[in-house]
């Protein structure tokens, strides 16, 4: 018997982080780049690509004033339809539910048709697609804080329905908190 695992280390940043690094500047972090001490253990291939896919994404905003952002889920549901991007919404008919548990949470739904948006509380009888999420994830995705697919590929959000549909928020909605 023995076990075969997928995981990667920590990693290291070489050069400045922010253009190519030299080769001199890879070699001289080589022993960090390989280490595997500390290294994560993937449980499936999805969560490993999401990762993969995250690494190259800027890292999420720091932010030194804790007051800044939503604290409160209903707030980031009373602001969607000020942020609702109607020129996105050509051509779409959906209608997302969002079930947000934990304290704080509950449902809403979201229905997206003919350019304009409706904002709900409870649950639709027929979502198109439903995404749930605990509440503090769910402000951290909303603030900024974790990043879409890394919610969605580490299971803080799950997504039942059309998949493809979901993608769609990003582009219909423009939050500034």
């Amino acid at each position: 018997f023995n076990r075969a695992a997928m995981m990667t280390g920590p990693g290291a940043v070489a050069g400045d982080g922010k253009g190519i690094p030299t080769p001199e500047q890879v070699a001289s972090r080589w022993d960090d780049i390989t280490s595997l001490k500390n290294a994560k253990v993937y449980q499936n291939v999805t969560e490993q690509v999401g990762d993969l896919l995250n690494a190259f994404e800027a890292p999420p905003a720091e932010s030194g004033d804790a007051a800044s952002g939503f604290t409160d889920v209903g707030a980031v549901f009373d602001a969607l339809p000020g942020a609702f991007v109607s020129q996105a919404a050509a051509g779409v008919d959906v209608i997302f539910q969002y079930i947000i548990s934990g304290q704080g949470g509950g449902d809403w739904h979201c229905i997206v048709k003919d350019e304009t948006c409706r904002v709900e509380t409870g649950t639709h009888a027929k979502p198109t697609t439903t995404l749930k999420m605990d509440t503090g994830d769910f402000l951290d995705l909303m603030n900024g804080k974790l990043p879409a697919m890394q919610a969605y590929t580490s299971g803080k959000l799950k997504i039942e329905g059309d998949l493809m549909k979901s993608q769609l928020i990003e582009k219909l909605f423009k939050l500034s908190n």
